[in-house]
C-alpha cells in the first residue's frame, strides 16, 4: 500500500514544482498539500473504504483548486503590469485530471451509486467535456434501466454539442431499455418540439416566410420534428395504454412551444375521449383546452354537454359547473344563466355536496334567498342529511336570512347533531358554541348535548377539541372558575380523550405562571385522572408528570410518580430512557 501511494505522490512532483516556481504557493504549504494527499490515498487503499472518503477527497483538491485559481490571478495581474504573459503551465490542468482520476476510482468502487455517477458527469460537463462522453457510456452501460439517465446524455448531445441526430439516437435506445417509462416518452417529445421551435425561431429572426422557403432544409427538418412528436406520442400510448393523466403531460409540454402550429393537440384529446369515455378528467381537459384555444365559453360548452352525455357522473357534473363558475366574474349575462340550468338539471343526477354548494353560492350571488334555504332543507331530508358541510351550510343561511326564532335554530342544530356523526360534527359544535354564547338556556342544552356525545362511543379527539373550544369560552368570558367546572363535567364522563386532559393541564400551567395558587393542585388532579386512563400506554404524561413535580421543587412526589410510571406502564423501558435523557 506505501509503495503505491508514494509512487502516486511522486507523480505529481512536476506540478508541485511549478506551483512553488510561480509562487503560488510556498513550501511549507506544498508540503501541507503532500500531507493531506497523502492521507487521502491511504484512505482510499484502505479495505473499509467509503464512498465520503472519495468525496471527501474531492472536496478537499476543489477547494485547493479554487485557491490556485485566486492566487494565480494576482500572478497573472503583476505579470502583466510587468508586460509579460502568463502562458499554459504544468498546474493549470492538474487539479481537473485529478479529480477525474479519484472519480473513476470511486465508480470502479461503488458502481451502482447513481448519486456518484451524476456528481461525476456534473464535474465532466463543467470542467471537462472531453471526458463527458466516455464518463456518459460508461454509466449507460452499467445503468441502462435508469430512464434518468439516458435523459441527461440526449440532453448533452442536443442542448452541448448541438447534434439532434446523436440526441435522438439515444433516446431512441433509451426506449428500448425503457419502453415503459413516462418521463422518457415526455422528454423525447419536448426534445423534437424544442428542435422545430428553434429552427422556427431561426427563421422569423432572419426575416424568412416560411412560404418562401417551402423546399428549404430548415423547413423540412421543422416539419419532420413537428411529424416525429406525433409519432412518438403515438408509440408512447401503446407503450403506456392504460393512464389518461400521460396523454394530458403530453399537452402540457405542447403548450410551452407556441410557435410550433400543429394539430397534436386536437388529436391527443381525441385519442382520450376514444380510449377514456368514462373518464371525468379527459372530458374536463378536453373543454379547457377548447376554452383556451378559441376564447368561446360557448365551444367549450358544447364539449360539456358531449361529456355529461357520456357520462352523466356527479363528477362530471361537478366539472363542468366548477368551469362555469370560473366565468361568472367575465360580465357575460349568459354565464350564469347556463350554469342555473346546469345545477336545476343536475340536481336529479348529482347528489353530491360539492355540486349543492355551488347552487346554493349562485342562487344567494343573485338574491334567490328562498330557493337557496328550500334547496338545503329538501337535501336535509335526502340522501346527504348525514353531511356536516351541508348543515353548517344549511344553519348558515338560516341564520343569516331565515329570520327564524332562537327556539328554532336551537331546535335544527339538535336535529343537525343528531343525524351527523359525533366524529364528523366538529364545525356545527363549534358554530353552535359560537352563536348561543351569551345565551344561557340555549347555550346549556347544547353544552348538555355535547355531555352526551363525549360520553357516547363516537367523539375521540375532535369531540375533545370541540369541548376543549367551550373550556376556552368560558376561560375567556365568564373566568377561570366556569371553565374548571365546565372541564370537571366533561372529565367526569366515560373515556375522556388524552388530547382534553392535555389541553386542561396546559391551561392551569399557564395559570400557574400568572400566579394562581390553585394552578398545581388542579395540575394534579388531572394528571391522576389522565393516568387512571391513559398510564399503561402513554409515556410522555408521565414525563410530563415528573417535569412538574421537579418544577416544584418536590422531589419526594417526582420521586413517586417516577416509580408509579415503572410499575404501570406496559413497557417501561421507553420511558426510563427519556426520563434519564430529560432530567439526569
Amino acid at each position: 500500500m506505501a509503495d503505491t501511494v508514494n509512487a502516486y505522490l511522486e507523480r505529481m512532483l512536476p506540478e508541485l514544482e511549478d506551483l512553488e516556481k510561480w509562487g503560488l504557493f510556498t513550501r511549507s504549504e506544498i508540503k501541507e498539500v503532500v500531507r493531506r494527499r497523502r492521507e487521502f490515498e491511504y484512505h482510499l487503499k484502505r479495505p473499509s473504504r467509503i464512498r465520503d472518503d472519495f468525496l471527501r477527497y474531492v472536496d478537499y483538491e476543489t477547494k485547493l483548486e479554487s485557491l490556485r485559481r485566486l492566487r494565480k490571478k494576482v500572478v497573472v495581474r503583476d505579470l502583466n503590469a510587468a508586460g509579460k504573459r502568463w502562458s499554459g503551465h504544468m498546474s493549470d490542468g492538474a487539479s481537473a485530471i485529478r479529480i477525474i482520476s479519484i472519480y473513476k476510482r470511486a465508480v470502479a468502487r461503488f458502481g451502482s451509486d447513481m448519486s456518484l455517477w451524476l456528481k461525476f458527469l456534473e464535474y465532466c460537463r463543467k470542467h471537462s467535456p472531453k471526458q463527458m462522453r466516455r464518463v456518459l457510456a460508461r454509466a449507460l452501460q452499467l445503468h441502462p434501466n435508469i430512464p434518468g439517465l439516458w435523459m441527461y446524455a440526449a440532453s448533452w448531445d442536443f442542448e452541448h454539442n448541438l447534434d439532434v441526430s446523436a440526441a435522438r439516437a439515444l433516446m431512441q435506445r433509451g426506449l428500448r431499455m425503457c419502453p415503459h417509462s413516462e418521463d422518457l416518452w415526455l422528454e423525447y417529445f419536448r426534445m423534437e418540439l424544442s428542435y422545430a421551435q428553434k429552427l422556427k425561431s431561426r427563421m422569423l429572426v432572419l426575416g424568412i416566410e416560411s412560404e418562401e422557403i417551402d423546399a428549404g432544409k430548415e423547413q423540412r427538418e421543422s416539419d419532420l420534428s413537428v411529424k416525429l412528436a406525433w409519432v412518438i406520442f403515438k408509440n408512447a400510448i401503446v407503450a403506456v395504454p392504460s393512464s389518461a393523466r400521460f396523454r394530458q403531460r403530453f399537452v402540457e409540454v405542447l403548450d410551452r412551444f407556441a410557435l410550433v402550429k400543429s394539430t397534436i393537440a386536437n388529436e391527443i384529446y381525441a385519442s382520450m375521449t376514444r380510449d377514456f369515455p368514462k373518464d371525468e378528467n379527459c372530458w374536463d381537459w378536453k373543454g379547457k383546452y377548447k376554452f383556451q384555444t378559441t376564447s368561446s365559453w360557448k365551444d367549450a360548452v358544447k364539449v360539456y354537454e358531449e361529456a355529461v352525455g357520456v357520462v352523466s357522473s356527479a363528477r362530471m357534473y361537478e366539472l363542468y359547473a366548477k368551469f362555469l363558475e370560473g366565468l361568472l366574474d367575465s360580465g357575460d349575462k349568459r354565464v350564469p344563466e347556463s350554469l342555473l340550468e346546469l345545477y336545476d338539471r343536475g340536481e336529479e343526477v348529482c347528489a353530491s355536496i360539492n355540486f349543492l354548494e355551488g347552487h346554493v353560492r349562485l342562487l344567494t350571488r343573485n338574491g334567490f334567498l328562498d330557493r337557496a334555504r328550500a334547496l338545503t332543507e329538501q337535501f336535509c331530508n335526502g340522501p346527504l342529511r348525514s353531511s356536516s358541510r351541508l348543515w353548517v351550510l344549511r344553519l348558515t343561511l338560516e341564520i343569516q336570512h331565515g329570520g327564524l326564532q332562537m327556539a328554532d335554530i336551537s331546535k335544527l342544530f339538535l336535529k343537525a347533531l343528531q343525524l351527523v356523526q359525533a366524529s364528523e360534527g366538529k364545525d356545527i359544535w363549534k358554530m353552535a358554541l359560537e352563536y348561543f354564547s351569551g345565551m344561557d338556556t340555549y347555550l346549556d342544552i347544547i353544552l348538555r348535548h355535547l355531555e352526551t356525545a363525549l360520553g357516547g362511543k363516537g367523539g375521540g379527539q375532535e369531540l375533545g377539541a370541540v369541548a376543549w373550544s367551550a373550556v376556552s369560552w368560558f376561560l375567556h368570558f365568564d373566568g377561570v372558575e366556569k371553565a374548571r367546572q365546565l372541564y370537571n363535567r366533561f372529565l367526569v364522563l366515560p373515556g375522556p380523550s388524552l388530547y382534553l386532559f392535555k389541553r386542561c393541564i396546559g391551561l392551569e400551567a399557564e395559570r400557574g405562571a400568572l400566579g394562581d395558587q390553585e394552578a398545581v393542585k388542579c395540575m394534579r388532579r388531572l394528571f391522576d385522572a389522565a393516568l387512571e386512563i391513559y398510564g399503561r400506554e402513554d409515556v410522555g404524561i408521565w414525563l410530563d408528570y415528573c417535569a412538574l413535580e421537579k418544577k416544584v421543587g418536590n422531589a419526594s412526589n417526582a420521586s413517586t410518580v417516577y416509580f408509579r410510571a415503572k410499575k404501570t406502564l406496559s413497557d417501561p423501558s421507553l420511558f426510563i430512557q427519556r426520563h434519564q435523557l430529560l432530567f439526569a
